[in-house]
């Protein structure tokens, strides 16, 4: 999922706090944690419109997804996932750069942009924000899903992967053009796009810290969450896992207790960052690869 960076940051400092005042108090009653009532007249007309530009004559399982633009509006207590990705040195999944803890971490983008690979090898700045998983999670993932025997012939592993990571069902000549790209990155670019925003632990909250004197959202922070929240046209689970939509989820061989429609973790890159591109791969060759030889572009 990939977004433009919001105007809001060119604005007047005085006409950001009235901006941000005037929204945090429309959102207090009305935000996904809070709200007491689902609007369904509202959600039926929106899921209407979704069946039909999203046709299952043409898109394998796209109720799914329009469903799931649906369900995502509101957060509940239940759907927090308390085995989210932490980005931290004693998480020995994670791959970091030379080896060396704390210095740059692998993360992954499934992107259809040709600038990634123009700049294999060479660093780069970001010019905006970008959506990312943490290597090798995708990996374990797809790697199972391409090797079993039960998938629905019309789901390519492209289209699954859109599925895993929350993104619109696309016609096979725009989704087959997509690749993976790994790509190095300090820990401090990195947040998540929930109500707390640190990536150092394994589960999201539903509102922002009132009370930790320790924890802050800046209101910078929260302008951004908002405005992404009311403009965001993808299944946005706001709890720092992607939302998936497909029905093969295959997760059965490798977290079998993970709850329906929790996707990946997932990170935002913050616009201007400096990154590294170390690899990028066609779906089939990254997802049929060794775990253990991470890294390889073709």
């Amino acid at each position: 999922m990939q977004f433009q960076t919001s105007s809001f940051f060119l604005l007047p400092s005085s006409l950001v706090l009235i901006s941000l005042t005037i929204i945090c108090i429309h959102l207090f009653s009305s935000s996904p944690a809070h709200s007491k009532q689902n609007n369904t007249a509202e959600s039926g007309v929106a899921n209407s419109q979704c069946y039909q530009k999203y046709p299952a004559s043409i898109y394998p399982e796209a109720k799914a997804y329009c469903d799931g633009l649906a369900e995502t509006k509101k957060t509940e207590p239940e759907e927090i996932w308390r085995n989210l990705t932490a980005i931290v040195e004693h998480n020995k999944k994670l791959i970091w750069e030379d080896g060396n803890i704390n210095s740059r971490v692998l993360v992954l983008i499934w992107t259809s942009w040709n600038g990634y690979e123009e700049n294999l090898g060479k660093y780069m700045s970001l010019e905006r924000d970008v959506w990312v998983t943490a290597v090798p999670d995708l990996k374990e993932f797809c790697t199972q899903y391409s090797n079993t025997k039960n998938t629905n012939n019309k789901v390519t592993l492209p289209y699954r992967i859109n599925q895993l990571l929350g993104l619109t069902p696309e016609k096979p000549e725009k989704n087959q053009r997509r690749k993976l790209v790994e790509i190095w990155v300090e820990p401090k670019y990195l947040f998540r796009p929930t109500p707390d925003p640190e990536i150092t632990d394994r589960e999201a909250e539903l509102d922002f810290s009132r009370s930790n004197l320790f924890v802050s959202v800046s209101n910078k922070y929260k302008y951004w969450f908002f405005h992404q929240w009311m403009t965001n046209n993808y299944p946005w689970t706001r709890l720092g896992y992607t939302y998936d939509w497909g029905k093969d989820s295959h997760w059965e061989t490798i977290d079998p207790n993970r709850p329906i429609n929790v996707g990946l973790s997932e990170f935002i890159i913050r616009k201007g960052s400096s990154i590294k591109i170390h690899s990028v791969s066609k779906p089939e060759n990254y997802c049929r690869s060794d775990l253990n030889a991470m890294g390889i572009g073709d």
